[in-house]
């Protein structure tokens, strides 16, 4: 309320958290299924002898709400199409949400038309949907979106002026997003190198005799035989434990981007964490008509073929990195192979 902080109605509370406390009593689980595209959400931390004061008044001290701020944010995947087949897997987590749009010159374009699989009849069924969606109308321009609140695989078809599936991206939903741990304790970091994937949580927790905290850094080599590092603590754009150094503290962290986070604790150890990207599964037609693909480095490609009574070679699939390299210019393309570069 303006500058004012009040308790939420109904709203979570911890009490009596002690240093001897287990971990799993000092752990609060917040269950989200988010509507809008964001949320923020402020809690106050105070000492049990001030709670009375508090209840009675109906008030929080600003000092300890501020900087305790939530902010959750509503993962989303875009992707456009055009009128080349594109097969894909795609991989989600439970609530996030997927935009596709397209664009065409064919009339009167196309449509999204969602199934699932049955195991009775061993075939797809297509899943019900509202008669003012989107989808239901065939466009030379447009949108589908969805957020995927149930486990499981459901496949997007994008169907033409025929009834025909043009494509499908098969979309793989999983569990939420994975938690990888990390221990500082007064001698070491636990484990001092870590891999995540893209959108995974790093807890960092410390309990010990020194006094620790957490903040990114960006190291640099002032000789051969001396480092040092910049301190990176700007708000929603790099992790750092915004309070003062104590023994006992536990932050999490979600990494959106890729690449390669170093972080200092409160005794100059030095941590590293890389975030890697999430593995993309492209589905390739061998003897469709596209014959150059653009995918990013980890990504699967999944070849696939029919073959007819009028192809009695065999297939042999050769894939070198170094003899074929695509030029990648702002005009385009200015030869299918330039071999030998």
């Amino acid at each position: 309320d303006g500058d004012d902080y009040y308790p939420a109605v109904n709203g979570y509370t911890l009490r009596n958290i002690k240093s001897r406390s287990p971990e799993n009593d000092r752990r609060l689980i917040f269950p989200f299924a988010l509507t809008q595209s964001d949320i923020e959400l402020y809690f106050c931390i105070i000492p049990s002898l001030q709670r009375q004061t508090i209840e009675k008044t109906r008030k929080c001290p600003k000092a300890y709400c501020e900087k305790n701020t939530l902010k959750v944010h509503k993962a989303e995947i875009k992707f456009s199409l055009t009128d080349e087949k594109e097969d894909q897997k795609i991989y989600l987590h439970k609530g996030e949400s997927i935009d596709i749009e397209w664009i065409t010159t064919r009339n009167p374009g196309y449509r999204i038309e969602e199934k699932k699989y049955c195991p009775v009849s061993d075939g797809l069924y297509t899943v019900d949907r509202s008669s003012d969606n989107v989808s239901t109308r065939y466009l030379s321009r447009g949108k589908f979106s969805k957020t995927f609140t149930e486990l499981g695989m459901s496949f997007l078809c994008r169907m033409n002026d025929k009834n025909q599936i043009h494509d499908i991206a098969a979309c793989i939903v999983r569990e939420t997003f994975k938690v990888k741990h990390i221990e500082i304790a007064d001698d070491k970091i636990e484990p001092n190198i870590i891999w995540v994937q893209q959108n995974d949580l790093v807890r960092f927790a410390w309990k010990g005799k020194r006094k620790q905290t957490v903040v990114q850094i960006e190291p640099f080599t002032v000789t051969e035989s001396k480092q040092q590092s910049i301190e990176l603590k700007t708000s929603d754009e790099n992790f750092f434990w915004p309070h003062e150094p104590s023994r006992h503290g536990c932050m999490y962290h979600q990494f959106v981007a890729t690449g390669i986070y170093c972080f200092k604790a409160g005794d100059n150890q030095i941590g590293t964490i890389i975030v890697e990207p999430h593995r993309n599964i492209y589905s390739i037609q061998v003897f469709g008509d596209s014959y150059s693909h653009k995918v990013n480095t980890n990504d699967f490609i999944q070849f696939h073929w029919k073959a007819t009574d009028a192809q009695e070679e065999l297939l042999q699939i050769t894939m070198d990195s170094n003899s074929s390299v695509v030029p990648d210019i702002a005009g385009g393309l200015t030869g299918v192979f330039d071999c030998g570069k």
